[in-house]
């Protein structure tokens, strides 16, 4: 048993070892997202750059765990986790556009999209659009709900990034957007803050003003 705890041992620092160090983050005006001012939509920028490693475990060992408890709980279970605590499966979206739509607080234009974002999740739900969001920083719990309610996201947001099943890492700048096609292959990359008209293009979707 000793022999086993020292092998855990040494293998949660080669762990911590081998994890890069986070840099500070930027944006492309050269400010830190701490300069953001909260809800300050007038600042002369369209994107906002982020940090090159997010905070927290690495997220091939949070996929990793996961998939695990996935596996344990069987194969019937949701393989998608929302905030509201609700589940569901990437299979009930097939044959469906799905917009991924990466936000933070510290993102003035994120802000300024959300309402966009919506409006398209509002009118595009019956016409074979999907709108998710998911939360940069990965915050989690209570927290994640007072963000959710502060900024006033009306879409479902995911608690873990799917990114990786389209093979794309963490989005350089916010907002990001993925569009998935209703075939499940990833058509494009929106960057920076989106309309209702330029959202729908990307979705061969028109919508009323």
């Amino acid at each position: 048993m000793a022999t086993l705890v020292r092998g855990f041992n040494r293998l949660d620092r080669e762990q911590i070892d081998q994890q890069p160090r986070l840099l500070a983050p930027r944006t492309l005006v050269g400010r830190t997202r701490d300069d953001w001012p909260t809800g300050d939509s007038s600042m002369n920028t369209n994107v906002c750059s982020t940090p090159y490693r997010a905070t927290g475990q690495p997220l091939r060992w949070r996929m990793l765990y996961a998939g695990l408890l996935f596996a344990l709980a069987g194969c019937s279970q949701p393989d998608v986790l929302l905030a509201d605590g609700q589940g569901a499966r990437w299979s009930e979206w097939e044959g469906r556009w799905i917009l991924i739509n990466y936000w933070a607080e510290w993102c003035a234009p994120c802000r300024v999209e959300i309402p966009e974002l919506n409006r398209l999740h509002h009118e595009g739900a019956d016409r074979g659009v999907v709108v998710l969001g998911v939360n940069f920083d990965g915050v989690t719990g209570a927290a994640l709900d007072r963000l959710i309610e502060a900024l006033n996201i009306e879409f479902p947001v995911l608690l873990a990034d799917p990114g990786l099943r389209w093979q794309q890492g963490r989005p350089a700048v916010l907002p990001s957007t993925l569009v998935i096609d209703p075939e499940g292959n990833l058509r494009e990359v929106l960057i920076g803050p989106q309309t209702l008209e330029s959202l729908g293009n990307a979705v061969g979707l028109s919508i009323d003003h």
